[in-house]
C-alpha cells in the first residue's frame, strides 16, 4: 500500500495540540503514513515533550508566535515539505486574522500540488466567520467538522456539502492511574471543573449553585490563556473566600499526564461552559475515556454526549441539585453504561480510520 506523507500544523500547547498528537499517533500506528508535525509556537522549550513523545516521526519545530506575524516564513517551510497533504488545525485563538488566513491558504493552494484540508475545530455563529470560511473554502479540498449540526450550520450558509465531512473528536483509550489525592485534600465528594479560564466557561454560575455544600470539595483548573482574563481568576477567589465547600482554584496549564491524574482522583467533572457556536471538548473525551460521571451545560460543544445520556445536561445552572442526583449509585451505574458505549464509538481508532479514508480520497 502506497505511504502518504501528512504535514500537520498545530498550536504548540493546548487542546487542538493534544488533539493534533492524539491523531497522528493514531494514523501512524495503524496506517501507511507519515506524518510531518509542525508546531507553532513562541517558545520551543514547548515542543520538547512533543519531539521525545515521536521519536519515529518526522517533525519540525517553527519559532511562530503566530500566522500573523510569520506567514511567510512557514509558507516558505511548506512548499519545500515532500509530503502530498497539509492538514491544518484551525482554532480562531491561534489564526485571530482571517485575512492572512486566506491569504496563506492561497499561496499554498497556487504554489504547490498538495492537497489542503482544514479542521475547524470550532463552528462560529457570526457573520465574520461564514464569510470567512466562505472564502476559505474555495482554496480548500476538504473541511472536517466534529458535529453533523456544525456541517449542516455551514451548508445552510451556502457552502458545498461534498466539501464538508464530519469526524467527531477522538476518545483515547486510559487506563486510570491509581489515586494518589495529588489534588484533592480531603475525604469529601471531589468535583472537578477544568478548561481555559475565561467568562464564557461559566465556572462562576457553578461555583455560585455549589459553594453552600460543606459536603464537597471543588477543584477549578484550567489555563489563563488570556491575561485579560485574569479579573475573572478573582471573581473566582472571591466566590471561594465565601464559600462554604472546600474550594481551590489552580490558574496554571497541567500537562497530560497530571489532568489525567486530577480527572482520576475526582468524582464527578463538571463542565458549564456557556459557548454558543459548534465545538468538540477534547475534555469531555479525555473524561469519557476514564468513564467518569460528568454534569455539562446545554452547550452544542456537549449535543453528543447529552444525545447518549440526556441526564448528564444542567440547563438551569442548579447543578447543586443534579450532583446530589449523580450520588445515588444507580445513576453512576447508567452514566457509566452510556459512557462506555460513547467512548468505543468514538475511539481515536475510529477517528483515525475516517481521517485516512479522507486522505486516500484526496
Amino acid at each position: 500500500m502506497e505511504n502518504i506523507d501528512v504535514c500537520f500544523i498545530s498550536e504548540a500547547v493546548g487542546g487542538i495540540s493534544v488533539y493534533t498528537d492524539y491523531l497522528m499517533k493514531a494514523l501512524a500506528n495503524n496506517f501507511s503514513i507519515t506524518p510531518f508535525g509542525i508546531w507553532l509556537t513562541s517558545s520551543p522549550d514547548e515542543i520538547v515533550p512533543k519531539i521525545e513523545n515521536f521519536p519515529s516521526f518526522r517533525k519540525f519545530i517553527l519559532e511562530i508566535p503566530s500566522l500573523d506575524q510569520s506567514k511567510d516564513k512557514l509558507i516558505n517551510f511548506i512548499e519545500n515539505l515532500p509530503c502530498q497533504i497539509v492538514h491544518i488545525q484551525w482554532e480562531r485563538s491561534f489564526f485571530p486574522s482571517n485575512e492572512i488566513f486566506l491569504d496563506f491558504l492561497i499561496h499554498i493552494n497556487k504554489s504547490t500540488s498538495k492537497k489542503i484540508i482544514v479542521t475547524f475545530h470550532s463552528i462560529y455563529l457570526d457573520p465574520i466567520f461564514i464569510k470567512m470560511v466562505r472564502k476559505c473554502a474555495e482554496f480548500i479540498d476538504t473541511i472536517i467538522v466534529h458535529q453533523e449540526n456544525a456541517k449542516y450550520f455551514l451548508v445552510s450558509h451556502g457552502l458545498d456539502p461534498k466539501k464538508i465531512i464530519t469526524i467527531p473528536h477522538g476518545t483515547p483509550s486510559i487506563n486510570s492511574a491509581p489515586k494518589k489525592n495529588r489534588f484533592f485534600k480531603t475525604n469529601l465528594f471531589k468535583i472537578l471543573m477544568v478548561g481555559i479560564l475565561k467568562k464564557n466557561k461559566g465556572f462562576d454560575k457553578a461555583l455560585s449553585s455549589l459553594k453552600s455544600d460543606k459536603t464537597l470539595e471543588i477543584i477549578v483548573s484550567g489555563w489563563l490563556r488570556d491575561q485579560n482574563e485574569s479579573e475573572f481568576v478573582q471573581e473566582l477567589c472571591s466566590i471561594q473566600d465565601k464559600s462554604s465547600a472546600t474550594i481551590s482554584i489552580l490558574p496554571q496549564y497541567l500537562k497530560l499526564e497530571d489532568l489525567i491524574a486530577l480527572i482520576t482522583e475526582a468524582d464527578c467533572i463538571v463542565l458549564p461552559y456557556e459557548q454558543d457556536y459548534y465545538s468538540s471538548s477534547g475534555i469531555l473525551h479525555l473524561v469519557a475515556s476514564l468513564h467518569k460521571p460528568m454534569l455539562v451545560s446545554a452547550s452544542p460543544k456537549f449535543k453528543e454526549l447529552v444525545e447518549i445520556a440526556p441526564f448528564s445536561m444542567v440547563d438551569d445552572n442548579n447543578y447543586l441539585t443534579h450532583i446530589k442526583e449523580l450520588q445515588g449509585v444507580q445513576f453512576k451505574m447508567e452514566f457509566t453504561k452510556k459512557i462506555i458505549k460513547f467512548a468505543e464509538k468514538t475511539s481515536w481508532n475510529v477517528t483515525a480510520r475516517k481521517t485516512y479514508n479522507l486522505y486516500q480520497q484526496n
